[in-house]
């Protein structure tokens, strides 16, 4: 049987430690504060006697970083105070070693269960070093799931045991995952299962987009799958990317993820100043296309056969969190999207202009 991600269990354990030390790296250069993910790399490497590969990386893979980690934390917020009257769930896929339960306040002291679903092996590393961090397992709202998400029956039965409820509002959330099932066929049963097992649910999906038909394209495909992680679910196109929620899903919002960076990650002017302090960035050009290789997809869908109609609620209407949330994440994008238009309007000073001349140089 074919797990998850790729097909050897080194490779699959693998990709889960260098997501976790790229994040690592964005901490220690200040880009987010996560005083966990270091700890659990630490204590996963003390227990294995393997060492720990501490690579530093350049200043657009840190950004990327940020920006996923950020637009993510975006997106779950909107959701928490969308829903912030009722009981609510977080549904991470592929969780790997991140630490976003532990980061920051975000969900600190709020009302939600928080499950995290990984491949056997990797949940039981991560497991064993929450353990040796002695501080992380006694937090009764967070649950890590043994699931191989290639199953989708087997992932149902092992969240429904851990305590997932199918009838609050549940947030499911991917972060690079999707592309490394073995096929567009495996997304689209998870896709169907979240559509008609929960009374109310959303995706937040940051995906690699990706095909052979462009030079960048190719060579990312081609790094991935020489790592021992083919892309083999990567959708080729930001449109094949929006049609994977817009089928099931009653509305769906996706952008790529430059759009996403400048939107959601810097929504706060404050929060883009601290970040271009941090480090010289020189190639902003470069980095705008390796971030147009990326998507994030936010989608929400409401299970009629699931929930309970009223005279006042009709068993087709969404509950009143989803269009707010969806409201808030489609307000950030039109605030950039306004803010670049005007920029692009605006006329260049006047010394500005005449450098631009042609044949100056």
């Amino acid at each position: 049987k074919k797990s998850l991600q790729v097909a050897t269990l080194e490779h699959s354990m693998e990709l889960a430690l260098a997501t976790a030390r790229a994040k690592r790296s964005c901490v220690e250069r200040g880009y987010v504060a996560d005083a966990v993910v270091d700890r659990l790399l630490k204590a996963h490497h003390a227990a294995t006697k393997t060492p720990d590969a501490h690579r530093p990386m350049d200043p657009s893979m840190h950004r990327g970083y940020y920006a996923r980690m950020r637009a993510i934390e975006v997106v779950a917020r909107a959701f928490l105070d969308a829903a912030r009257d009722k009981s609510r769930q977080i549904v991470v896929l592929g969780a790997g070693f991140d630490a976003a339960f532990w980061r920051g306040t975000l969900f600190k002291d709020a009302d939600i269960a928080y499950y995290e679903v990984e491949s056997a092996a990797v949940a039981a590393a991560k497991r064993a070093a929450m353990a040796a961090c002695g501080d992380l397992e006694d937090d009764d709202r967070y649950a890590l799931v043994a699931a191989d998400l290639a199953d989708v029956a087997e992932v149902a039965k092992n969240l429904a045991d851990a305590g997932l409820a199918f009838n609050k509002p549940t947030l499911v959330v991917a972060e690079c995952v999707f592309s490394y099932l073995a096929s567009a066929e495996a997304v689209a049963s998870l896709a169907s299962w979240i559509a008609t097992s929960f009374e109310a649910a959303a995706v937040v999906d940051y995906d690699v987009v990706a095909s052979t038909k462009d030079a960048f394209g190719r060579v990312m495909l081609d790094n991935f799958a020489g790592r021992g992680w083919p892309l083999s679910a990567a959708p080729a196109t930001h449109a094949a990317h929006t049609d994977r929620w817009a089928g099931p899903f009653r509305d769906v919002e996706q952008v790529d993820m430059y759009v996403a960076c400048e939107a959601l990650a810097f929504d706060d002017p404050t929060e883009r100043a601290r970040v271009a302090r941090l480090e010289i960035f020189d190639d902003p050009d470069e980095f705008k296309l390796m971030m147009s290789h990326y998507g994030l997809a936010v989608a929400v869908v409401t299970s009629p056969g699931r929930r309970p109609a009223s005279s006042s609620d009709p068993e087709d209407a969404p509950p009143s969190w989803q269009p707010a949330l969806m409201d808030t994440i489609r307000r950030k994008l039109a605030e950039y999207r306004e803010q670049t238009t005007l920029a692009a309007r605006t006329p260049l000073p006047v010394g500005r202009q005449q450098q631009q001349q042609p044949g100056s140089p």
